[in-house]
């Protein structure tokens, strides 16, 4: 099929032939011939425009914008690119041509260059404008046919025709130009196709119609083994199938007149089997983290060709919050491109269910901090994640290697089964200041548990999936706290690495008994405890945090501040006095600076950075006489900070 822009084109060579042979018929008058030498020595040649004269004009076309220099039309920008739209594409194009036609361009300033991905139009050496390959897909082509196309219309305007490509590459010859037909004797017999060539996808057929006044039987052959060929019964039309990537001609005759035409086969630059599933958990799991989830999991059933790209190229549909037991299909609008492939343009969609789980307690408590300061690139640390129960993973790390690094988090499956995976999530960094990394992802991670929201992911046998991946600079601090509880399956390896880029673990025979003997491991990583206060009573309630550490799976490791190690505390408050009286919990650190993350009745409680003798109320509350009062508080020890520190309630 002819694109729109050919079209264009072709109709502006036509309209121009009309206007010749307008000056010498009137409308409705017969005729008459002329021979084509007297023809041909009659025309006077028509005074060629001068280079510094050329007008430069812009012409909006719907949402798409035309550029036009010296009347010729030179591209239409149909697409956006970044934050330009079609017709600011346009404009700026045109200022940069305006500016330069006048100082004398010629076509022997004009070449392209290759941008990555996109190729560019410069003129004397400075940018025009910019083929992408969401364009050049629009067209059926690579961006760098579509920027050919472009500088040699340019080029044409300004009076050359070949284009060159920056870089020392051969040149690229521009097409020449069809002379004007003679035109026919009144009963001479015509035939032709609709179009010079085809494009047909490879196992797939395309027809293409059989044009002009020629009469009767088409017979047809094919010259290569890229597609077969047969008239269609009934029709005036050939059924073309590709039968192999590469090209054809096909070769048709009918009452003693014979035409051709190209045939292109290409595949597809990929496809989409079905749709891919996510799995959520929680209450009630916010619009924002359902399109996160389905994001990371939309291309898991798009299959590409070698060498093809994959881009989301707008906003998702269907993004909603869900409920326990309910779900959503989030579709994303997406491109596959590839050289020499055809694009394809199609919705990619994952369907995203909240999962109801039973409330477990959390088993073990594995801890990366040994380095704290990272030196040189490999694995920091290597536990397991067992199947009896949730494992939480704390870890803190500063890069002090003197260059950035690649910090990554990997649940590894060594086994020969699928294992489902909960993740719960809390992280921060790279940021420079470590006690604001370890705030922020404490922050994060107790918001999540509290309301057990988490993503549920596959891990196939044998293979790994990186759940976090951050490049840490020179200096700067990762911190996290994660939630890892195998739903199906198992067991697991979390493995935390500093590498020079993205890698994907070895997976040994051994990797779970050598994960099995980490030191880091505790069984107790959750801390229950119940205190009272009476108002009134001459001493103050201390509730002490991260000063008894827990001891490890070996009884001789102790974890001295208990970092990510939650706190569960139930606070009896009761006013026997006779007065109303106000209570206070206030957080005072012990040992240096230090900040906290606290839930009280459900409330999200932040404590900023204080240092000895500083102190924070983090909660107040006014007792009537005789009332008592039972206070829920969550807490955790967050990466960066120096503890113990001690919650004070008193009047």
């Amino acid at each position: 099929m002819l694109h729109p822009s050919n079209r264009l084109l072709l109709s502006l060579v036509a309209g121009s032939l009309c206007a010749m042979t307008a000056a010498s018929s009137a409308p409705g008058a017969p005729r008459k011939r002329t021979p084509a030498k007297a023809r041909a020595s009659s025309r006077k040649p028509r005074p060629a425009h001068s280079a510094k004269a050329l007008p430069v004009a812009v012409i909006p076309d719907g949402k798409a914008a035309r550029l036009l220099v010296g009347g010729k039309l030179i591209t239409t920008f149909r697409l956006p690119n970044g934050s330009l739209s079609p017709l600011q594409r346009a404009e700026t194009a045109a200022e940069r041509l305006r500016e330069l036609i006048p100082a004398g361009l010629a076509a022997s300033d004009v070449e392209i260059r290759s941008r990555g991905e996109s190729w560019g139009v410069y003129a004397r050496g400075g940018l025009v404008m910019v083929a992408t390959p969401l364009e050049a897909a629009e067209r059926e082509q690579q961006p760098k046919e579509t920027a050919t196309l472009w500088a040699q219309n340019l080029k044409s305007v300004l009076g050359g025709r070949g284009v060159s490509v920056a870089g020392g590459a051969k040149p690229v010859e521009s097409a020449k130009k069809p002379e004007p037909a003679e035109e026919p004797e009144p009963d001479s017999v015509t035939l032709g196709a609709e179009n010079r060539s085809l494009t047909v996808p490879f196992g797939e057929t395309r027809v293409m119609s059989v044009k002009g006044s020629a009469d009767g039987a088409i017979n047809v052959r094919v010259e290569g083994a890229a597609a077969s060929a047969n008239v269609v019964p009934g029709r005036s039309a050939i059924e073309v199938k590709g039968l192999g990537v590469g090209s054809a001609v096909v070769r048709f005759g009918r009452d003693g007149k014979e035409s051709a035409f190209t045939v292109w086969v290409k595949k597809y630059a990929g496809r989409i089997d079905g749709d891919a599933e996510a799995g959520v958990t929680g209450a009630s799991a916010p619009g924002s983290f359902v399109r996160t989830v389905a994001a990371e999991r939309v291309l898991d059933q798009v299959e590409r060709e070698p060498g093809a790209v994959v881009r989301i190229t707008g906003e998702p549909e269907g993004v909603k919050p869900i409920e326990r037991g309910q779900s959503t299909t989030v579709a994303y609008p997406i491109t596959i491109t590839g050289e020499g492939l055809l694009p394809v343009r199609t919705m990619a969609r994952v369907k995203v269910t909240n999962l109801p789980l039973p409330p477990r307690k959390p088993a073990f408590l594995v801890y990366s901090n040994d380095p704290e300061s990272v030196r040189e690139h490999g694995t920091l640390f290597e536990a397991p994640v067992e199947a009896q129960g949730p494992t939480r993973l704390f870890f803190h790390h500063q890069n002090r290697m003197g260059q950035g690094f690649v910090f990554e988090i990997h649940l590894v499956n060594p086994g020969v089964e699928p294992v489902d995976v909960q993740v719960i999530g809390g992280d921060a960094g790279p940021f420079i200041d470590p006690l604001q990394a370890g705030h922020r992802a404490g922050q994060k991670f107790l918001s999540a548990l509290t309301d057990d929201l988490g993503y549920i992911t596959r891990i196939p046998p044998k293979r790994s999936r990186v759940v976090y991946a951050r490049t840490v600079p020179n200096k700067d601090t990762v911190s996290g706290i994660y939630s890892f509880r195998v739903v199906s399956g198992g067991p697991l390896v979390t493995l935390v690495t500093a590498s020079q880029e993205p890698a994907r673990p070895e997976i040994t025979a051994d990797m779970l008994e050598v994960a099995r003997q980490e030191p880091h491991i505790y069984p107790t990583p959750e801390k229950v405890e119940e205190h009272s206060y009476r108002v009134g009573d001459r001493r103050w309630t201390f509730i002490p945090i991260g000063r008894k550490p827990v001891t490890g799976k070996n009884p001789q490791r102790k974890l001295f501040g208990n970092y990510g190690v939650v706190y569960n505390i139930s606070l009896d408050v009761s006013n026997p006095t006779e007065s109303e009286a106000t209570v206070k919990v206030v957080f005072t650190p012990e040992a240096n600076w230090a900040r906290g993350v606290f839930m009280i009745d459900g409330k999200l409680i932040e404590v900023p950075q204080v240092a000895p003798p500083m102190e924070k109320i983090l909660h107040t509350l006014k007792l009537a006489p005789g009332e008592s009062r039972k206070i829920s508080i969550q807490g955790i020890p967050v990466g960066g900070s120096a503890y113990p520190v001690s919650l004070v309630v008193r009047s």
